[in-house]
C-alpha cells in the first residue's frame, strides 16, 4: 500500500468531483495517476483481502499498457 494514497470523497458534498470520476454507485475505488488519469476503477464493496490483491494488479496492468 505504500505506493498508493487513499482519499475518501463524500459524493453528497462533492458532486462535481464525483462526476469527474464517474461515480454512479458507492463504494467506488478509483486508481488515478499523479497526472490525474484514471488508471483503473472498481464499483462495489470488496473484502479487504480482495482489495489488497486488486491494487497491485492495477499497477501491473497500467504499467504494461504504457
Amino acid at each position: 500500500m505504500r505506493n498508493f494514497v487513499l482519499r475518501t470523497v463524500n459524493v453528497d458534498n462533492n458532486p462535481e468531483l464525483s462526476g469527474m470520476f464517474g461515480v454512479s454507485a458507492i463504494p467506488r475505488v478509483v486508481v488515478i495517476s499523479p497526472q490525474g488519469k484514471i488508471l483503473a476503477s472498481q464499483t462495489g464493496a470488496m473484502p479487504p483481502d480482495a482489495l489488497l490483491s486488486w491494487l497491485p494488479q492495477t499497477k501491473r496492468q497500467t504499467a504494461s499498457a504504457q
